[in-house]
C-alpha cells in the first residue's frame, strides 16, 4: 500500500478512494510500463493493469464536473491512449484506459475503481460495526459532503 495516497492534502481530498481503502500495490509498476510521472497526471488516485479486459488504467480526480479545473485531456496524445470516461457513480472521477505495450511486466489484474460499489461495501461494514477509527472519520466526512451538495443521508447509511 501506498500510503502517500492515503494523505489527501497532497492531491486534493480524496474522501471516497480514502474511505474505500488504499492504492494497487503494482501502481508503481505500472506507470513505469506507461513512462509516466506523478507530475504527468493531474489528481492522479491510482494505476492498474485489467487482466481480464486488457488495458491498463489511470484513476484520477479530473472527470468532467471536477470543479478545480484537472484537465488529463494531454494524455491522449500518449502513444497508449486508449480512452477515458468518468466514474458512474461520481464523475468528478475519471478512468483513463491504455493499450497493452509489446512488453507487459508481470501485473496482477487489479480491474478499475467501481466508486459506487466501494461505497456499499464500506455502508456495509459500518453497518456491521466493522470499520476502524480511520474509515469512521473518512466516513463522517463523506456524509458532510453529500449533505453539501443536497443529497439524502440517514443515520441508517441509507442514501
Amino acid at each position: 500500500m501506498n500510503v502517500m495516497f492515503l494523505d489527501g492534502d497532497q492531491f486534493g481530498d480524496n474522501s471516497y478512494l480514502m474511505l474505500s481503502g488504499g492504492v494497487n500495490t503494482d501502481f508503481e509498476l505500472v506507470m513505469q510500463t506507461l513512462k509516466l510521472g506523478y507530475d504527468d497526471v493531474e489528481r492522479l488516485r491510482d494505476a492498474g493493469y485489467d487482466r481480464e479486459n486488457g488495458f491498463l488504467w489511470l484513476f484520477a480526480r479530473s472527470g468532467s464536473t471536477n470543479i478545480h479545473g484537472a484537465n488529463n485531456d494531454a494524455l491522449r496524445e500518449h502513444p497508449l491512449f486508449r480512452d477515458k470516461y468518468d466514474d458512474p457513480f461520481e464523475a468528478t472521477y475519471e478512468v483513463i484506459r491504455f493499450t497493452l505495450p509489446a512488453l507487459l511486466p508481470t501485473l496482477k489484474h487489479f480491474p478499475p475503481p467501481d466508486l459506487g460499489k466501494l461505497v456499499e461495501q464500506s455502508k456495509g461494514r459500518m453497518e456491521s460495526g466493522n470499520l476502524n477509527e480511520f474509515e469512521r472519520a473518512r466516513l463522517r466526512e463523506m456524509q458532510r459532503h453529500f449533505l453539501r451538495a443536497g443529497l439524502a443521508y440517514n443515520q441508517g447509511g441509507n442514501y
